[in-house]
């Protein structure tokens, strides 16, 4: 599992910044345009759930 570092910009809200390594040649087969990131998440009493566009985010090379 990845992660990002995030902080809360408002109560329903956050920044989160995530690097990626990689080559220049992948780099460059990434589509540019509209991004989503899905998130797992678990309960204390260990039930999941997972939401499949839980943010969006812009990809430019």
């Amino acid at each position: 599992m990845e992660y990002a570092t995030c902080r809360g910009t408002t109560r329903r809200t956050a920044h989160c910044v995530y690097s990626l390594k990689v080559t220049t040649e992948e780099a460059a087969e990434l589509e540019q345009g509209t991004w989503y990131t899905s998130t797992p998440a678990t309960a204390n009493d260990g039930g999941t759930v997972f939401q499949p566009r839980t943010a969006t985010f812009g990809l430019s090379h």
